[in-house]
């Protein structure tokens, strides 16, 4: 794949996003030391008060295999072992002290790889591979089981979104297909809260025919099903999200077709949902990850252009 390829997936990833200043809420967020590289299409996790930060394409084009890592009490970065295969839009969940980077892309295509890294010992050894290459989907973890979820497969216009969920069993070394999304979807976000996976927002559809979703679906692993939650206000796809006090916070992204600097919350006992605060750099492309009551809002972009692509680091303490 050559490099005017990734500036097509450039364009593609910010094709929906401008940028856009909106509404100011009760709380701010405090401006934190900046990630060493700007980059977007990065993914992060958090172990043991750290900050992981994989991947990502710079505004050279270039995709990276570079971790690096922010220790949140010291305010500062340090690098760790670099990945053995560079991707962009992967994901990445952890357990017991190691990371599984899933999927994503680079020069040479869309990837089905897994690679692991174990904290401790700052070093990685392959995984097994996903049994569908995808890149832009979502991931996370219920009960020792990583699943996978959405994404695009294909390329140009042969691009297509994904209901695929695939579930990994760490204990047994075994990937196993889990029933399929409701709606096909992409560059949604995952998270787990009461034993359950929620899916929200994202973009559906098809090459550049597809649109963007204000859907939450719900995965019962005990009943092996998917249920409906309440949707989001608006249609928000490129987002990320974190769990908090047992409410799910939706960072960045776009809304309503322009990239967004709003954070959003949903209880999913009370059924509502909220605005929660406003980043200083509306982004998509970006990745999160919290430390107790802290959220950590790392890279991304912020318009349709490299130059777009930013280093900025916020973080929001929820009170």
């Amino acid at each position: 794949m050559r490099r005017n390829d990734f500036a097509k997936i450039f364009a593609f990833l910010l094709s929906f996003f401008v940028l856009s200043s909106v509404y100011g809420e009760s709380q701010e967020t405090e401006l934190k030391s900046s990630l060493p590289t700007a980059k977007m299409g990065i993914t992060s996790v958090a172990v043991d008060g750290q900050i992981y930060v994989l991947g990502g394409m710079t505004k050279q084009g270039q995709v990276s295999s570079d971790v690096n890592k922010y220790d949140t009490s010291t305010d500062k970065w340090t690098k760790e072992a670099t990945m053995p295969t560079p991707r962009t839009m992967a994901t990445a969940v952890a357990m017991n002290n190691k990371i599984y980077i899933l999927g994503g892309r680079n020069s040479g295509g869309i990837l089905d790889k897994v690679e692991i890294y174990d904290t401790k010992s700052r070093s990685w050894q392959a995984g097994k591979p996903l049994p569908s290459s995808r890149w832009y989907h979502m991931a996370t973890v219920v009960n020792g089981k990583i699943y996978v979820i959405g994404g695009i497969s294909g390329t140009g216009s042969s691009r297509r979104s994904l209901n695929k969920m695939e579930v990994y069993d760490p204990d047994n070394n075994a990937w196993s297909e889990g029933p399929p999304l409701p709606t096909s979807k992409q560059g949604g976000a995952a998270v787990s809260l009461g034993g359950k996976v929620y899916v929200i927002g994202g973009r559906t559809g098809a090459g550049d025919t597809g649109y963007a979703t204000k859907t939450v679906d719900i995965y019962d692993p005990l009943k092996n099903s998917w249920s409906s939650g309440k949707e989001m206000p608006q249609t928000r796809t490129g987002i990320q999200s974190v769990v908090i006090k047992d409410k799910i916070y939706i960072i960045g992204g776009a809304a309503g077709g322009t990239a967004t600097n709003s954070i959003d919350v949903h209880d999913p006992a009370a059924g509502t949902w909220s605005k929660a605060a406003s980043m200083k750099r509306a982004r998509t492309g970006h990745c999160v990850s919290s430390i107790g009551d802290r959220i950590y809002i790392i890279g991304g972009a912020i318009e349709m252009s490299a130059a777009g692509i930013i280093d900025s680091v916020e973080m929001l303490a929820i009170k």
